[in-house]
């Protein structure tokens, strides 16, 4: 029968990121499973602080250099003070310091977590990761294609990784019935609302849309709205997008909002969301966006095919290909409201299944008790 737990959770700080999304959820779920957790930080950057449960005990140590041998030293205190029973780290600076400082602390059970799939970009970082695996003692990634990489990188060594999900928090994300803003921004109510969530970078591959919009048929501009919403990660993709929007005169069409707060909000005034990334560890913006019932456009990328079944929950297209994205709009442009209606429904069905909290807790919980204290000394 399992036993609560002492478990401390460790990562860089709460800043709004999808890591530190989950980091907060897998906090108040382990909590609430009656588990003793603290979440510990050396940031100051803890936006999603506020989400943390009253039983949750945040604590921060603070890391003021790069290299900052002092809180190498007092993490190490820290660990041995509170002698944690389980210690999960996200992150591969935060997974390093677990590895290396939890060992010489004697945590009796080290978990990290690979949250992306682009470990193979950095032959350093494999070689590290080659290295640290074994200091830990077990991995757990939030996509099999991650997985897949993971070991294809680490052949030979067999670390023991295993596949959980990421949650989403169904009670918060849902449909909403939302005050349109419409009317106050001058469009009209049959203007159809493309939405892509996601920072301003080279991954998540804006342009790819741009060009999409571009390709379709003039007639159906004036009845879309492109909108952006993200941080503003490279200055130059932002001039780069902006400049090549304004070469298409597409300026009607598309707005940069910056990041918001209220995505369940912002999910529910969309029409359409699109997400079409050249990389993912685990599309949160896909499940998140099919949990309020949404349409999504999704590249064939990372897991994104185990989640969305093409034409039936959602719509799939090849990395980087604008023409097929293009073709894959005019579908969705071309569903009748009681179309996308009964497929919103089919694709929050599908997130239930994959991605519920109570899954997740279950997954980390049945993983922890896996793990014996006697058998990694």
């Amino acid at each position: 029968m399992r036993t609560n737990k002492k478990i401390l959770l460790f990562i860089s700080s709460l800043g709004s990121g999808g890591a530190q999304r989950q980091m907060v959820l897998l906090s108040n779920e382990l909590s609430s499973a009656g588990n003793e957790v603290t979440l510990l930080v050396y940031h100051s950057n803890n936006q999603l602080a506020y989400q943390l449960d009253e039983s949750v005990n945040l604590v921060e140590l603070v890391k003021r250099h790069k290299v900052d041998f002092k809180f190498i030293y007092r993490l190490w205190r820290f660990l041995k003070q509170y002698r944690p029973d389980v210690l999960i780290s996200y992150l591969f600076i935060p997974n390093m310091y677990a590895r290396l400082i939890g060992r010489l602390a004697a945590v009796p059970r080290i978990i990290t977590s690979e949250r992306n799939i682009d470990l193979g970009h950095s032959r350093v970082r494999v070689l590290l990761e080659r290295w640290l695996s074994r200091l830990g003692h077990a991995v757990v990634v939030n996509a099999n294609t991650i997985k897949e990489t993971y070991s294809k990188e680490l052949v030979g060594l067999n670390p023991d990784v295993h596949v959980i999900y990421n949650a989403v928090d169904l009670n918060y994300f849902n449909k909403r019935d939302v005050v349109s803003e419409r009317p106050r921004t001058g469009m009209a109510d049959d203007v159809n609302i493309i939405l892509l969530p996601a920072r301003i970078e080279a991954q998540k591959n804006h342009l790819c849309l741009i060009e999409a919009i571009h390709a379709l048929p003039e007639s159906i501009l004036p009845q879309l709205k492109v909108v952006f919403a993200g941080n503003i990660f490279d200055k130059k993709i932002h001039a780069s997008l902006l400049e090549t929007i304004n070469a298409y005169k597409l300026t009607d069409q598309f707005e940069f909002v910056g990041p918001k707060n209220n995505m369940p909000e912002l999910y529910s005034e969309a029409d359409i969301v699109v997400l079409p990334s050249l990389w993912e560890g685990f599309p949160n913006v896909v499940v998140e966006a099919m949990a309020c019932e949404l349409v999504v456009v999704a590249s064939d990328v990372s897991d994104v095919s185990a989640i969305i079944s093409n034409e039936k929950n959602g719509y799939i297209f090849p990395s980087d290909n604008a023409e097929v994205l293009m073709r894959q709009l005019l579908r969705c442009l071309g569903m009748t409201a009681i179309e996308r209606e009964s497929m919103g429904l089919l694709a929050r069905e599908r997130v239930t299944e994959l991605c519920s909290t109570s899954r997740f807790r279950a997954d980390y919980l049945a993983l922890i008790d896996t793990i014996k204290s006697e058998d990694f000394q």
